[in-house]
């Protein structure tokens, strides 16, 4: 039952992306079938939505349908980064690592939710009032908030609810976030989860319920339930611009931190976002993915991403790293691969052998529209040429990918034909709409339009902070951590560029943010012993000197807030439903210096308390605490828009901060094998192609608002991988270009992710399309003519009109590589992305990509 949940999974995954392949690229499916069985439907009250008939791509809007996606509640998704606030994935490696293809989704997602949610909540402002304690107790005294709260033996205390996102600038070094909260079967047990914050003055930016689920694994949390949090900081440390926001502003913040990410961590020679995982692909455990490795998929999500970015900033280094992004996946085999050596193929997983592809269609979709992306906003003739490539390719593929044996059923990939494997089947996941391991995933509407500057897809409905893979939001940077092949978790640069895009997109969604309310506490008399005898209205600062700010808020806030000097904790506790007794409390220490502290309760509470189950109007106890001379100031706590502007910010800080400046890429540093081939080694660090495009991606949009010439640099490195070198490079069957998501180390074999490569195209065309560079449309056109030829692979030859996850059955001989339902759903979704872009101004490629979204679609009937 759980092997056909998971085809189910995929089928809708890869429907939705050729659903919206077609309707950017307008193909007439009659030129290459003489009728379609495939019917796009929508189901309004499933998470996972395939693009409407009115789907318009926007390489400035939402990302296809990642406003409805929740990267950080994946299951691959350890936690969010407690430095950068990104997910860190778990994929390939248990402790975690950061995933470039996740950053990008991450970032993706919540710029799409910023573009879904048009009317965005107002934070609320929470006052808080002196406390005189006891003798003998660190927590002695404090005042209202002006500017800085500084945290020498004392701490900030307050309670919030679950559903909130916290957001500060905390100063000096090492503080600590504190959760805490009650369980629900005995609450006089008291969970606690301690978040160590370290580093230079920077922005923390968490959503309370993410981290919760992903932190405390054996405290389960009711939605509506409040956490008691602590900031405790050691001397000199300091807290300022705390915020308690909602949804939105962590959205904004995640899509930074998956930005920053990308920008920061994206290697300037190459352009990737490297793997470090040693992988090999799953069915075929003597391919190995290159290690390290660069996922076309990566590149391309991530170019789309900081396409994003660019329409925001305008920033030049955004758009030079857009084209960094773009660049392995037209100037280098890098993320290429050849479908019987002619048709080129952008690889969500380029394995080591370059004779060797796997042609997974979700990757390859992924980086055409980055290319597309890039090419919208910096139009280049080459990238225009790579985007043909793939259409030529996916013209003369996508038949491929119908199952053989089940009617109109997908393939994940075409490993059964490049590498005599098994037939990849596309699970369920990729398919159909579901409410899919805690995120949402849609298809586009047919109203879709994209636009390099607004929301990426449909990834305003991403939550990537509850993705399983997400272990927790970074205490450090506001950005998940992944799970991903790491159990302890790393800084996935996918994960983050998509915790980007995805609060980026609900920014966009929700274009009027909602007012924060101000909270005035008033004076509390304490029994004796009891730590809070006093305390007033916050004016500009608290001074955490042998006190602590405590106040309760509701579980659907964010909590924002700065600090100053070293070592404070942010304690959450709350209440279980059916036990009111228990008290579980979660601390998260902050450390560094002064930085701002944005924390999103849910997210808080999934990540960090899993074994309770909070309710999102539940109300939250917090603390925030500090040792000598630390303080805090502007705290505020708001709402869901405030959380989605951190987070968005958190993202683009990580990424521009993490971007290696000579190839471009964010390299992966998880080794890792390929999944089906053990023998099969990602390249060690490895860069995804996917990581670059959705980095792209996000990039652009953050451009968009700055228009800053470093946020465009950091665009162009991020396409280089994807066009200048192999790093992200295979080519299916020695002919047609791919973008690999997960390049392996041997450059004659490649798993050709389509996912991956099709997120890296639209990086590229985001990165074009604010940067125009005649090398990107190269590119984009060599991608589409691979595509044209390629995409037949990713028809299961087996399950009727079922896409495949990639082409490791062809390239390596292995078991077929079935599409689960929601990769089938991602490919549906970025068919059609891909259709509505090339609608206008290639009308037979949009066709080829409509029918193949028509295809997919009939099995989701």
């Amino acid at each position: 039952m759980r092997c056909r949940l998971r085809r189910l999974n995929y089928i809708l995954f890869l429907s939705i992306s050729l659903f919206l392949f077609y309707r950017i690229y307008n193909i007439n499916p009659i030129s290459l079938y003489s009728q379609s069985p495939f019917t796009l439907i929508h189901y309004q009250n499933n998470t996972y939505r395939i693009l409407s008939s009115s789907f318009k791509y926007n390489s400035r809007g939402s990302y296809l349908n990642f406003a409805y996606f929740n990267v950080e509640q994946r299951n691959r998704v350890l936690y969010i980064d407690f430095l950068y606030d990104i997910p860190v994935s778990s994929q390939w490696q248990p402790d975690g690592h950061l995933y470039p293809i996740q950053i990008a989704q991450y970032g993706l997602s919540h710029w799409s939710r910023l573009g879904l949610n048009s009317k965005n909540q107002q934070n609320k402002i929470y006052k808080f009032e002196r406390i005189q304690p006891k003798e003998n107790n660190h927590c002695s005294s404090w005042h209202r908030i002006k500017d800085e709260i500084s945290l020498s033996n004392t701490y900030i205390h307050f309670t919030i609810s679950s559903n909130c996102s916290l957001h500060f600038h905390f100063s000096n070094n090492n503080i600590e976030l504190i959760y805490s909260t009650k369980t629900m079967h005995d609450l006089e047990t008291l969970t606690k989860k301690i978040i160590p914050l370290k580093g230079s003055p920077r922005q923390v930016n968490r959503y309370m319920l993410v981290d919760i689920e992903k932190l405390m694994t054996k405290t389960l949390f009711f939605r509506h339930d409040f956490i008691k949090i602590q900031i405790c900081g050691d001397t000199q440390s300091s807290v300022d611009q705390l915020i308690i926001g909602n949804q939105t502003l962590y959205d904004q913040q995640a899509f930074y931190s998956a930005t920053r990410w990308l920008l920061n961590n994206q290697d300037l020679q190459t352009g990737c976002w490297f793997i470090h995982v040693k992988r090999n692909y799953g069915h075929h455990t003597q391919y190995h993915l290159r290690n390290p490795w660069c996922s076309a998929m990566a590149q391309g999500q991530a170019a789309s991403l900081l396409v994003r970015l660019y329409s925001l900033t305008n920033n030049k280094e955004h758009l030079l790293a857009i084209r960094r992004a773009i660049q392995p996946l037209w100037s280098s085999n890098v993320t290429r691969a050849y479908f019987n050596n002619r048709f080129l193929w952008l690889e969500e997983y380029p394995l080591e052998s370059a004779t060797k592809g796997l042609f997974v269609l979700n990757g390859c979709l992924y980086a055409l529209i980055g290319l597309i992306d890039a090419n919208t906003i910096d139009y280049q003739p080459y990238l225009s040429e790579l985007i043909n490539q793939i259409i030529i390719s996916l013209q003369h593929m996508l038949p491929y990918y119908v199952h053989p044996h089940i009617s109109n059923w997908s393939l994940y990939d075409l490993s059964h034909i490049t590498m005599k494997s098994k037939i990849n089947t596309a699970s369920y996941s990729y398919h159909l709409l579901i409410h899919y391991q805690n995120y949402t995933y849609r298809v586009l509407s047919s109203s879709f339009t994209y636009n390099s500057r607004g929301s990426y897809l449909n990834f305003a409905y991403f939550n990537v902070e509850q993705r399983n893979r997400v272990l927790y939001i970074h205490f450090l940077y506001d950005i998940s951590v992944s799970s991903q092949w790491q159990p302890d978790g790393h800084l996935y640069p996918i994960q983050i560029a998509q915790y980007g895009l995805s609060h980026w997109s609900r920014l966009e969604l929700n274009s009027k943010y909602q007012q924060n309310k101000i909270y005035n506490f008033s004076r509390i008399q304490p029994k004796e012993n009891n730590h809070c005898s006093s305390w007033h209205t916050i004016k500009d600062e608290i001074f955490l000197s042998n006190t602590y700010i405590h106040f309760t808020i509701s579980s659907n806030c964010s909590l924002h807030f700065h600090f100053f000097n070293n070592n404070i904790e942010l304690i959450y506790s709350t209440k279980t439903v059916h036990d009111l007794g228990t008290l579980t409390n979660r601390i998260i220490p902050l450390k560094g210096s002064p930085r701002q502290v944005n924390r999103y309760m849910l997210i808080d509470i999934e990540k960090l308390m899993r074994k309770t189950l909070v309710f999102r109007h539940d109300f939250i106890k917090i603390q925030i605490c500090g040792d000598t001379q630390s303080s805090v100031d502007q705290l505020i706590i708001g709402n869901q828009t405030l959380y989605d502007q951190q987070a968005f910010y958190s993202a683009i800080r990580w990424l521009l901060n993490n971007q290696d400046l000579q190839t471009g890429c964010w390299f992966i540093h998880v080794q890792r094998n390929y999944a089906h081939h053990t023998h099969y080694h990602l390249r060690n660090p490895w860069c995804s192609a996917m990581a670059q495009g959705q980095a792209a991606s996000l990039l652009v949009r953050l451009y968009s608002l700055s228009n800053n010439n470093e946020h465009l640099l950091a665009i162009r490195r991020a396409i280089l991988p994807l066009w200048s070198s192999n790093v992200t490079r295979a080519y299916f069957k020695n002919r047609f270009f791919w973008l690999e998501e997960y390049p392996l180390e041997s450059t004659t074999k490649g798993l050709f992710v389509l996912n991956g490569c099709l997120y890296a195209l639209i990086g590229i065309i985001d990165a074009n399309t604010i940067d125009y560079q005649p090398y990107l449309s190269e590119l984009i056109n060599q991608i589409i003519i691979s595509l044209q030829h390629m995409l037949p692979y990713y028809v299961h030859p087996n399950i009727s009109n079922w896409s495949l996850y990639d082409l490791s059955h062809i390239t390596m001989k292995s078991k077929i590589n079935t599409a689960s339902y929601s990769y089938h759903l991602v490919h549906i979704t970025l068919l059609q992305c891909l259709r509505q872009i090339f609608k206008k101004t290639n009308y037979s490629v949009s066709q080829l990509f409509d029918f193949y979204v028509e295809r997919f679609t009939s099995t989701i009937l």
